[in-house]
């Protein structure tokens, strides 16, 4: 088994990340990374399909199930190549709450008998797609959160 692992802080609530993270319609305007999640409701059990834009590679459609829902701190999908024990993998979104903010972790879990074909250009581009995506979600739920704080009437200028 191989581990992508990545983290980073958000100064927000886990409410605020957790809507941010579950809104798939709005993918495609921020997230480099992930463009679409297509799912018809967000319950274990229930496929999804995904369309990813790894750094420095073509688009990529996958197929998954959704394996845990838990608001406010935990979204998991797992998924396979053609039949279970070739390529697996299992994608979570972890929200932790710390300090006054939010620990957002992106893990995603491989194994089978083709990954050693695949881990170097996998750890590289989709560890980097990772990076990416957390930076963006970052700056997304900070900013919804200072817009959100700094209303202005009119007049009140």
């Amino acid at each position: 088994m191989r581990t992508i692992h990545t983290e980073i802080f958000i100064d927000a609530s886990p409410e605020l990340v957790w809507s941010v993270l579950v809104n798939f319609g709005a993918y495609r305007r921020w997230n480099p990374f992930i463009r679409s999640i297509l799912v018809p409701r967000l319950d274990p059990g229930v496929p999804i399909q995904l369309s990813l834009y790894p750094p420095d590679s073509n688009a990529i459609t996958l197929q998954a199930v959704i394996k845990r829902v838990k608001p406010f701190e935990e979204l998991t999908w797992t998924g396979h190549f053609l039949m279970p024990g070739l390529f697996d993998r299992e994608h979570s979104f972890q929200l932790e709450e710390k300090a006054g903010g939010v620990l957002f972790t992106q893990c995603e879990r491989y194994r089978g008998v083709l990954l050693p074909l695949l881990w170097e250009r996998l750890r590289n581009r989709t560890g980097k797609g990772f990076e990416l995506m957390n930076q963006k979600i970052k700056e997304r739920v900070e900013g919804k959160r200072i817009r959100k704080h700094f209303r202005f009437s009119p007049g009140s200028v």
